[in-house]
């Protein structure tokens, strides 16, 4: 059924409802007016109402009856109406939810979220990437306010995958928000429904599977990129990236961080070779969707102004974390208002008026995320730094053969 189509069905529903309301409510008056001195309870606009709804409602107490045969004849005519006006009703209520469900499992439906994370896009690592984030979560939840960071409540999918595969991966996360929506990331219109004006993080994710190829996936990520800037200035984006080749072309548009997919293969299998174990001690580092050993915590209060040293020395005591960074977050750009004197000079003022309206285009300041790997011990820790640190754990003895 077309559009235009149902939009006539949805118009002529309204219509009907409203000529059946009128009708109902003339054959009310009529009655009211006819039985005002023949029957008991006829006599106020609230009894009137009563007998109305009671009426219409085929409920019948029989309370308040008409005695004359106009006001029966009425009163047969109110019942009827209101039959056709009661199943009109219900088949259009019903009919909006179940057209709302099937928009929703199409993913046509646009999205009413906000601080939520869009991920576009689709590969071999997506599940893992979802359920990395979700167990991220739940701990940021069951720490409560000791653990740094917002925890990702709310996650919307867009991408062209089949229902069937879309209704498997909806049906394996059930336990969390997760919404969907279909079409062409790199689309405007498409990530208006994702709600990305409202987003808190964007994740574009290399398109494409082994079978298929990534043909033009760098492409779509940047246009993707391009779009959401252009929808949400200050969104916070995260890419994953084919070719090398590309990455200036997202640092321009402000993505960081920036992935290559499969960046460590290369280094994985040579080691292999050379030294097994130096792989599979990378292996379980990086390994996010069991037991990860990478982990981040913010700086305790009383070493905050002190030394990374101590900082080493205090979770090597508490938990027997082994800490190899601090990541910062660091202020960058320059406003209009750093520029300006205090006490706003005349010429102080002339500059102010020639850039107004135009801030966005010569001045940009914001917090760029620095990451400072084995700092030296004499490193100042600030108080919103975290600190990297590899948590302890018993080792799984791998056996190696040499």
């Amino acid at each position: 059924m077309s559009s235009i189509e149902e939009h006539i069905l949805k118009t002529s529903s309204a219509r009907l409802l409203v000529i059946l309301g009128i009708l109902i409510i003339c054959a009310a008056l009529g009655v009211s007016i006819f039985e005002r001195h023949h029957s008991r309870g006829f006599d106020s606009i609230f009894n009137v109402i009563y007998w109305l709804i009671v009426t219409s409602t085929t409920t019948g107490y029989g309370d308040i009856t008409p005695n004359t045969l106009f006001g029966k004849a009425l009163n047969i005519a109110v019942m009827s109406l209101s039959l056709v006006f009661m199943a009109i009703l219900t088949a259009t209520i019903a009919s909006r939810f179940v057209e709302r469900r099937l928009l929703e499992g199409k993913g046509m439906k646009e999205v009413n979220l906000r601080d939520h994370l869009v991920l576009c896009g689709w590969n071999l690592n997506a599940e893992k990437i979802l359920e990395a984030m979700f167990q991220d979560s739940m701990e940021r939840k069951s720490e409560g306010p000791t653990r740094s960071g917002k925890a990702i409540r709310d996650v919307v999918l867009i991408n062209d995958l089949p229902e069937e595969q879309i209704t498997e991966i909806l049906y394996k996360f059930r336990r969390f928000n997760i919404k969907y929506v279909r079409g062409d990331f790199s689309q405007e219109s498409v990530q208006k429904r994702a709600n990305i004006k409202n987003a808190r993080m964007l994740l574009i994710l290399a398109d494409g599977s082994i079978n298929s190829g990534f043909t033009r996936a760098d492409e779509r990520t940047l246009l993707a990129a391009l779009a959401a800037r252009s929808l949400n200035p200050g969104l916070k984006i995260a890419a994953e990236l084919v070719a090398p080749d590309n990455l200036s072309h997202l640092k321009r548009v402000g993505v960081d961080p920036i992935v290559l997919y499969g960046a460590h293969h290369d280094f994985l299998l040579s080691r292999a070779i050379m030294a097994p174990g130096l792989t599979y001690a990378v292996q379980n580092l990086l390994n996010i969707t069991k037991d990860p050993m990478f982990c981040h915590a913010p700086v305790p209060g009383h070493l905050v102004d002190h030394e990374f040293r101590e900082a080493c020395e205090h979770l090597r005591e508490k938990n027997h974390g082994l800490v190899i960074g601090v990541i910062s977050e660091e202020e960058r750009g320059v406003s209009l208002d750093d520029i300006l004197s205090e006490d706003m000079s005349t010429v102080d003022m002339f500059i102010k008026k020639q850039f107004e309206g135009l801030e966005d285009d010569y001045f940009f300041k914001g917090k760029k995320v620095q990451v400072h790997l084995n700092p030296s011990d004499k490193f100042r820790l600030k108080k919103d730094d975290l600190l990297i640190y590899i948590r302890a754990s018993s080792v799984a003895q791998e056996t190696i053969r040499v």
